[in-house]
């Protein structure tokens, strides 16, 4: 039998960071665990072991990895049930992009005819996860495998599949962006049509009955999409190159809410979940904060550890930084401590 994977933790030093100086109590963040959830777990608790720091979820828990609704499920729980710990710590919680294809496609699941379709894609799904004796790694691959390819959807042959991509669109585009963990989970766990219980059976503690009560999607868009701590801003995506954005991130969050009830459709230059032209590749400065964020993978994280460095470098005065190492494809999650003045990375390493 082969080993057990083992996960190595790794604290850098601390690196000066001027818009830190105004913060007034440490603040952990973590984003785009992507269904990573040893090296989650690893990472959350080495994190709450050396900081008594608030702890942010900026997004995309889900997708890319097999333990997607775990993952999902374990940083709604710490939202809800750490409400303040003895030390008056918090947790809070960011949709990501990849969240907001998850409630687009409930939403559509729920509709008439939407069920059915995912029966279908779960059908296609297992028997092909089954075929390859359930070793396959790379669950995106092996369900699209299964599914009819895009080419032969749009390609004018199959009339079917036309109308299957415009009547289910946000299920099919959150499939095909790495969400096949959805339609096995649903395939094993989802009955009757209830697919919040695909999530919510795995959350502890009193997150059970809050979650039940309000809503999965509920619960998911009440929350912020953009919080600042002192001069610190930290969403998914980033701030839009918008004077109105730019001027005031944490209100322009609110204007960029999830709507659970509409179609989807991304503004993806003007959206702090998905924003990445115009923000990605900034050097100027914003307006007294710097931005802190997921989304975009910024190797020199992963790159940094494969080479036996420390760890990433920051200017002092960095308009932003990126603490996404990929982690689904690198082995590598990361998470940003930020204290007064100062900046420092946690990294958690997946070996064989």
């Amino acid at each position: 039998m082969a080993n057990s994977p083992t996960i190595q933790i790794h604290t850098t030093s601390a690196q000066p960071l001027y818009n830190a100086r105004a913060i007034s109590k440490p603040e952990i963040f973590i984003t785009d665990v992507h269904g990573q959830l040893l090296l989650m777990k690893a990472l959350v608790d080495e994190c709450l072991k050396i900081s008594n720091g608030n702890l942010s979820f900026l997004g995309d828990m889900i997708d890319r990895g097999k333990d997607s609704a775990e993952c999902l499920a374990f940083a709604i729980s710490l939202a809800i049930n750490i409400t303040a710990d003895p030390s008056g710590r918090v947790v809070r919680f960011i949709c990501g992009n990849h969240e907001e294809m998850l409630i687009s496609a409930i939403r559509e699941v729920k509709k008439e005819g939407g069920w059915e379709y995912l029966r279908y894609l779960m059908k296609r799904a297992n028997k092909a996860y089954n075929r390859q004796g359930k070793k396959a790694g790379d669950y995106q691959a092996f369900v699209l495998d299964a599914l009819p390819k895009i080419s032969r959807l749009t390609g004018g042959k199959k009339i079917q599949g036309r109308k299957i991509i415009s009547r289910w669109p946000a299920l099919w585009r959150f499939i095909t962006y790495g969400g096949a963990w959805f339609v096995l989970a649903a395939s094993e766990e989802c009955q009757d049509g209830d697919v919040d219980s695909i999530i919510t059976r795995h959350l502890t503690g009193k997150a059970v009955g809050v979650i039940s009560k309000t809503g999965l999607t509920e619960w998911l868009v009440s929350q912020p999409n953009v919080i600042r701590c002192g001069d610190i801003v930290a969403t998914h995506g980033g701030i839009p190159s918008l004077s109105a954005a730019e001027a005031d991130p944490v209100a322009y969050g609110e204007r960029c809410k999830i709507d659970p009830m509409g179609s989807q459709k991304v503004m993806e230059s003007i959206n702090t979940r998905w924003v990445r032209k115009g923000f990605i590749d900034r050097r100027d400065e914003f307006p007294g904060y710097t931005v802190l964020h997921g989304h975009t993978i910024d190797n020199e994280h992963a790159e940094m550890i494969s080479e036996g460095k420390e760890g990433k470098l920051v200017s002092p005065r960095a308009p932003l930084i990126g603490i996404d190492s990929g982690a689904y494809k690198t082995g590598v999650l990361t998470a940003a401590i930020i204290e007064k003045g100062a900046i420092r990375f946690v990294y958690a390493t997946m070996q064989p």
